[in-house]
């Protein structure tokens, strides 16, 4: 059995216990211990304090060692995903922690000219090293989808001489910013303004990061609601109800005999 679960090493010429700030190294263990609980998060897998401690085994001939505890398969596979991250492969998305951690790595590298690589034996038979490309930060690609959506809401905001765009309060108290390719319909849509209950049809485009927000919103129509009282609105919904209304002929007498 290995004596531990992944590593992190740190060279350096002029690296000693004289030379390596605490000021440095807090921040960069920091960003590790945050990316594990994040990434345990994304694949649900509780994370304990005890689970994302690290050691430091030795300082010394131009080197740092920092050493990880021995794990669960479970915990294997949040290493994987940093390493993944750490090593710029483009296919994993990890969480914004893991990038700011490769970003704390890449700083710490650049500022005191470190090469600093990690290890795992249970994921990889070579270290993975943090060299000059992945200085800047590497592009995830980001997923992202669209369907044909509508929002429920009223207009609380229109203008955009060239390029119109929509604030609109759905519902559920959001505010969505939704934009307007066709000028009349943004003219038309403004005579809405703090009034009426709108249906807003569009296309939605959702992107996912560490999960599925929604992106952009493009309205292509509207409609305004009609109110409508509650008496009316019971009877609209009794077929659907089945029999379980159906004996109800006094509407008004029935709900205030709910409310007593």
């Amino acid at each position: 059995m290995n004596e531990y679960a992944f590593d992190i090493r740190i060279d350096g010429d002029q690296l000693s216990p004289a030379t390596m700030s605490f000021l440095d190294l807090a921040p960069f263990l920091y960003a590790f211990s945050e990316a594990v609980q994040a990434e345990g998060k994304k694949l649900g897998i509780p994370v304990t304090a005890k689970e994302h401690e690290i050691n430091l085994v030795s300082i010394e001939g131009g080197s740092l060692i920092l050493k990880y505890n021995e794990t669960s398969e479970q915990m294997n596979n949040i290493l994987a995903s940093i390493i993944s991250a750490f090593a710029s492969n483009t296919a994993a998305i990890p969480t914004q922690k893991t990038k700011d951690f490769i970003k704390s790595a890449a700083d710490l590298s650049k500022k005191n000219n470190y090469t600093i690589s990690c290890h795992s034996p249970f994921i990889s038979q070579q270290p993975i090293k943090l060299t000059d490309k992945y200085y800047q930060m590497p592009t995830f690609k980001v997923r992202t989808f669209s369907e044909p959506s509508w929002i429920y809401g009223k207009l609380i905001g229109i203008g955009g001489k060239e390029n119109p765009t929509a604030r609109i309060v759905s519902l559920d108290g959001k505010v969505v910013t939704c934009k307007i390719p066709d000028k009349d319909l943004a003219k038309e849509m403004a005579h809405h303004l703090y009034g009426d209950m709108l249906k807003i049809v569009g296309e939605a485009c959702y992107k996912h990061d560490d999960q599925w927000v929604l992106d952009d919103f493009i309205i292509s129509s509207f409609s305004v609601m009609e109110s409508t009282g509650i008496a009316q609105a019971v009877q609209e919904i009794k077929p659907f109800l089945a029999d379980k209304y159906n004996s109800i002929e006094d509407i008004d007498a029935h709900i205030r005999s709910m409310r007593d």
